[in-house]
């Protein structure tokens, strides 16, 4: 470095090197190497922790063509790198079975041919296990046509039309190189030009008609797969994943390396580890329990019912369709299409497999697939989450084994676990914390909730005190037995780009993605949860204890003085020591909300163990954001947020609804993708008419956006085109679908509390359930008290409410589109949430078409400025005549019929017009002269026919209807093409 140089820069760098002790070679030199306005300076070195390294270094001069204001600095460096040669490996063709054109009735005969197995001994189990996989897989080949998934080439087929001209420019490019290739001067040179113009014209209307066969695909049918299959368009081919990982400070880019390096993670992760913290008695009490349990279990002569076909025909049924295939080729599919023989089959299997409490190798195998956890870094193992894919037949049999054992996992369950819960939302732990903010604020006193983070909960499930825990819950001793041997040998193996790794024991932890897992976790955690409720540790609401409710392994301990935070932390520690899994004191966090009349109230130093646990202002939870202050309003904004990174992230698909996706489209997109991740966890909370305005302003700008409506367009009709509700009245049939929920529920505790809440809040409470019964009151539904002597059936309670919204909404948006001069032309009276306008339902998938429709739109609404609109609302004197013809003033019906110097534009359609009408056999129809001789009643026609028909003036078929509502469109369109195209001439 220029020794010359003492600013504060150049010293932090001196220090720096000396630091890591990096060097260069003396003979570098000190030219400079960064050119800038005012001079020159040194800034570009080479440097390194071992100078013998460095062969060569040179400070390269100032090039002409070097247009960057750094001179290269090249250095030659000393290096031995060892070079392997890597063999060229063809990949396996990989195929998909194209089940809905399965041939179901060959692949039933095909596996009506196995017979029922008779097993007498363990080693049957196995060998009769791959015969049936051989099997069915045999009746798939015969019976379930495939395809490739991996196809060369473009993903286009060529149509007869475009294979005909490439055919015939082939030739003509042929005959161009035989005449030498020429560029001037010759006949073939048009004759090429013209060929390639024709190809790509057609390729152009290919692309296009098929585009419009997919758009109506996706209307038509509604299926949430087309909706897949758009948005995957819009996404790149390539899959990002990292190029390398880092371990131990070095970087693996081998892919085999790297799926070994992940087979380490796993491997490591799956041995138990014996920490400083963990409770070796109690380690050592439960495996003495569990060799205590296993002779009890050996000397039961208890009887067990047999697995029958039916219990194995229900599990089939239970599993998901579409998923990926186990490691044997097996899916949900080859099962539910197979014939009744295959469920006799399987519960003969599985009763041979209890009875001599043998678990084949299938059943223990699994592949665990790395999933990278959002918001982590790419580069390191341990920022993937391992999902298992196990045994199809396997998952058959644990879910006729969880089907036996439910109601025991656990025995007393909490009724504050709200995870992994039959017809009980996760969202109910979120509003149990609001009402426990609710509670707090109106008794003035301190809450304070420490939201606890598990490392790795799934993956650290200790083996034996889980089994102790399933004994003592009252399980079959056969189905424990089952379990004891199938949790004691399992194994897996990591699967990461196509490459497989060796197999690996699982000692600890449940497989996420298995079946059981979920009622196993539940078991394992339980004891925490009834733990911190027999010592009635934490917050109340009246009698009824809420101080730990919890989803899965998120766990919440919501208190109201710090003294009993604390000992709830205590157990929730000591618990972990004893259950050996550990909780993070840095990612576990405290929130508190201090009333404005305590607000002395100082934070303590809350520890877990020996750590101290962090107080944040702001903290997420379920995904919801916990705040001190402003909580609502700052979800309100996240979710907006969340929402409208959802809508760019499908403009890709054609989003913005001006490329040919039809607003009908749009709609069905928005609230599949969209709509879920605006209103997300928005029903838990009371929300201000102000919270409601800006849901309502984000999604009427949509809703105006893909109609081509501009802001001045009346609310009501903007909804009413489309036929949707608005975002409050979404938001409000969530939270009263909450309701019913709560009230179907059998959990104690959302009984006790609902009771509590709606007997004794006043009406200016902000409890969420008072809020509720306002909105009972308000959609004319039966009140909160009725219905929990009564509960109605989920159905028909989400009918009713969606009935009631609907028609309340729907008055309301057609009272703000009453007495609206704008909306004169349009048929008010056919509107209503639910049912699309035919302008909108009409439309085709094209991008004219919507283009033209998003004209008519404006033109119906009274949105489209013409000289009178703009007349009306300057604040200097305009004159309201027609820019065009300067004959009268411009309004709807001199711009669409009367203008002469649109006459050229309107001609060809009026006349396609007169042919429809006069198509019309009906004789309640009135005549087109009829109609040629009323300005009004053609403009009524053009902008929205079904007035007339109202009005018994016009009889037609839905068919003829729709062919003058697309005749109606072209009209409006050619006309704002040619009022354009004056005015821009003029200007």
């Amino acid at each position: 470095m220029l020794l010359s140089r003492r600013n504060d820069s150049d010293r932090r760098f001196r220090s720096f090197i000396d630091k890591h002790k990096l060097g260069t070679l003396a003979n570098m030199g000190t030219a400079p190497t960064y050119q800038h306005g005012k001079g020159s300076s040194q800034i570009d070195y080479i440097f390194s922790h071992t100078v013998d390294n460095l062969l060569e270094l040179e400070i390269c001069h100032q090039h002409p063509t070097n247009t960057s204001s750094h001179v290269p600095v090249v250095g030659k460096i000393k290096a031995t790198l060892s070079l392997t040669c890597a063999k060229s490996i063809k990949p396996p063709e990989r195929r998909r079975n194209l089940w809905k054109d399965c041939d179901i009735e060959a692949y039933q005969s095909t596996l009506s041919n196995s017979q029922i197995p008779i097993i007498e001994r363990p080693d049957q189990i196995k060998t009769f296990i791959d015969q049936l996989n051989g099997n069915i897989l045999a009746a798939a080949k015969i019976a379930v046509p495939s395809k490739k998934i991996r196809l060369k080439g473009p993903k286009w087929k060529a149509s007869p039309a475009l294979r005909q001209l490439l055919v015939k420019g082939n030739l003509i490019h042929k005959n161009w190189i035989q005449y030498g290739r020429p560029t001037v001067n010759h006949p073939i040179i048009e004759e090429r030009r013209s060929i390639k113009r024709r190809i790509r014209s057609q390729q152009r209307q290919d692309m296009a008609c098929e585009r419009k066969q997919f758009y109506n695909q996706i209307v038509e049918s509604g299926k949430s797969t087309n909706f897949y299959k758009l948005i995957r368009r819009g996404l790149s081919n390539t899959i990002s994943k990292p190029q390398g990982f880092m371990n131990e400070g070095q970087l693996i880019l081998d892919l085999d390396k790297q799926s070994k390096g992940f087979a380490r993670f796993y491997e490591d992760l799956a041995v138990p580890k014996q920490l400083e913290q963990f409770d070796s008695d109690y380690h050592e009490n439960t495996q003495f329990n569990l060799e205590l349990i296993r002779k009890i279990v050996l000397e039961n002569k208890d009887t067990f019912s047999p697995i029958t076909p039916d219990e194995v025909k229900s599990a089939i049924y239970k599993l998901n369709n579409n998923k990926s295939s186990d490691e044997y080729g097996i899916c949900a599919e080859h099962l539910k299409l197979a014939s009744s023989t295959i469920f006799n089959v399987l519960s003969v299997l599985f009763n041979a497999i209890i009875e001599h409490c043998y678990i084949p190798l299938q059943f223990l195998s699994g592949i665990i697939t790395p999933v990278h956890k959002k918001g982590k870094d790419a580069t390191d193992f341990g920022s993937y989450r391992g999902i298992t894919v196990s045994y199809t037949i396997g998952k058959v049999f644990e879910h006729v084994i969880l089907d036996r054992i439910e109601d025991r996992l656990p025995l007393d369950q909490s009724s504050l676990q709200f995870g992994f819960t039959k017809h009980i939302s996760i969202l109910l732990a979120a509003l149990l914390i609001n009402e426990c903010i609710v509670e707090a604020k109106e008794f003035n006193l301190p809450l304070f909730i420490a939201f606890l983070d598990s490392q790795r909960a799934f993956d650290v499930v200790d083996h034996p005190s889980l089994k102790c825990k399933l004994f003592l819950n009252g399980i079959c001793c056969k189905i424990w037995n089952v379990i004891d041997t199938w949790y004691t040998n399992l194994t897996s193996r990591v699967k990461w780009c196509g490459r497989l790794s060796d197999n690996f024991p699982i000692k600890q932890g449940v497989r996420q993605g298995g079946i059981l897992s979920t009622g196993l976790y539940k078991t394992y955690i339980n004891d925490l949860l009834k733990t911190l409720e027999r010592n009635r540790l934490g917050m109340h609401i009246g009698t009824t204890y809420i101080g730990c409710p919890t989803v899965a392994d998120d766990i919440a301990l919501v208190a109201n003085s710090a003294t009993d935070l604390q000992l709830m932390l205590n157990v929730a520690n000591s618990y972990a020591n004893r259950e050996k899994y550990v909780i993070h004191p840095e990612k576990s966090t405290i929130l508190m909300k201090i009333p404005p009349k305590r607000s002395n109230t100082t934070s303590s130093d809350w520890k877990l163990g020996d750590n101290e646990v962090s107080v944040s202002k702001t903290t997420t939870h379920l995904g919801i954001i916990r705040s001190e202050k402003n909580e609502v309003s700052i979800n309100i904004d996240d979710r907006i947020s969340c929402a409208t990174k959802t809508l760019y992230s499908l403009t890709g698909t054609g989003f913005h609804g001006t490329n040919g996706l039809p607003p009908t489209t749009c709609m069905k997109l928005f609230i599949t993708y969209v709509l879920p991740r605006l209103l997300y966890g928005l029903e838990t909370f009371v929300l201000k008419q102000y919270h409601l305005n800006a849901l309502e302003k984000f999604y009427i700008n949509f809703l105006r956006k893909i109609q081509c409506l501009p802001n001045r367009s009346v609310k009501g009709i903007t909804y009413l085109l489309l036929g949707v509700r608005p975002a409050t009245a979404e938001l409000h049939i969530r939270q009263l679908n909450l309701l019913g929920c709560i009230i179907r529920s059998e959990n104690l505790t959302l009984n006790k509390i609902l009771r509590r809440q709606i007997s004794t809040k006043s009406e200016t409470s902000d409890s969420w359930f008072t809020y509720i019964d306002k909105l009972l009151v308000q959609y004319d539904l039966p009140s909160a008290a009725k219905m929990v002597i009564n509960p109605p059936c989920k159905l028909l309670w989400k009918k009713n409410v969606k009935l009631a919204i609907d028609k309340f909404w729907t008055q309301k948006l057609l009272l703000d589109c009453q007495n609206k001069s704008t909306l004169s032309y349009c048929d008010l009276s056919s509107l209503k949430i639910g049912t699309v306008h035919k302008l909108w339902s009409s439309i085709e998938s094209n991008i004219k078409d919507v283009r033209r429709g998003g004209i008519k739109a404006r033109l119906i609404t009274g949105t489209y400025v013409l000289q009178s609109n703009t007349s009306k609302f300057n604040q200097h004197e305009v004159s309201s005549v027609c820019p065009l013809c300067q004959y009268e003033d411009e309004d709807i019906v001199h711009f669409i019929l009367k203008c002469n110097a649109l006459y050229k534009y309107r001609k060809s359609y009026i006349e396609e017009l007169e042919v429809i009408i006069n198509s019309i056999s009906n004789p309640n129809t009135c005549s087109w002269n009829s109609l040629v001789g009323d300005f009004g009643l053609l403009t009524q026609l053009i902008l929205d026919p079904s007035v007339l028909i109202k009005q018994k003036i016009l009889s037609c078929s839905e068919k003829t209807l729709t062919k003058i509502e697309d005749c109606s469109r072209k009209i409006c369109f050619s006309l704002h093409c040619g009022r354009s195209l004056i005015i821009n001439s003029e200007h």
